[in-house]
């Protein structure tokens, strides 16, 4: 599949990108909890921009990036708060910025990136991270996906990935992420936050003292 192809399907998705739904207000409160306020945040994926207006009216310093210019080009117009928010029409897996970022949110995202592309993607999570980078993922759990296309297959968007729990651990690891939270609820959507192995360590450290006796390598 071309990424055209997808780009051309969202260009087309605005109507159901375009409302603040139940699902948005879990996201908000999680934010509260997981994402301190003024900090510089990447919203890759952010769509029409609800989540990115969010981020920002907690005072937080946001960009947004999406592929598809007719959500951009609607996020600038309605979600800017007040032109908090920088706007940007890339493939996620290509975005660059001339700095990093304090967090990092994929929300309704990973699921529907190209098999293909999941390397680079996470190569470019990698490169706009530093030390102390906060990741935040929500994202329907693989097996939910997988009774949706045998079920509801006329619900599936024009890439819809079933990954597994295991195959999200792995490609953060690979980058040298590893969670620090994790969630399963409305039985059907998974969130995560990812700090790095050296936060972690410290964490652990904190928390317990001594060492962590090899326990994440």
């Amino acid at each position: 599949m071309e990424i055209t192809e997808v780009r051309e399907f969202y260009d087309g998705y605005i109507d159901k990108l375009n409302t603040v739904k139940d699902r948005h207000q879990w996201v908000f409160n999680s934010i509260n909890r997981l994402i301190p306020q003024n900090i510089s945040v990447l919203d890759l994926g952010c769509g029409t921009g609800i989540t990115s207006k969010y981020l920002a009216y907690g005072g937080r310093d946001v960009v947004g990036v999406d592929l598809s210019p007719v959500l951009i080009q609607h996020a600038k117009t309605y979600n800017s708060h007040f032109g908090a928010v920088e706007y940007y029409v890339s493939d996620i897996k290509d975005f660059k910025a001339t700095d990093t970022f304090d967090a990092i949110l994929m929300v309704d995202v990973l699921e529907h990136v190209l098999t293909e592309s999941l390397p680079d993607l996470f190569q470019t999570l990698s490169s706009l991270s530093h030390e102390n980078t906060k990741i935040y993922l929500n994202i329907p759990s693989g097996d939910v996906m997988n009774w949706l296309w045998e079920n509801q297959p006329d619900t599936r968007q024009i890439v819809d990935n079933a990954i597994s729990t295991e195959r999200i651990l792995e490609l953060f690891l690979r980058i040298g992420f590893v969670p620090i939270y994790f969630q399963f609820y409305w039985k059907r959507y998974v969130e995560y936050l990812f700090v790095t192995k050296e936060v972690y360590h410290e964490t652990f450290r904190e928390i317990f003292g001594g060492s962590n006796n090899g326990t994440i390598a």
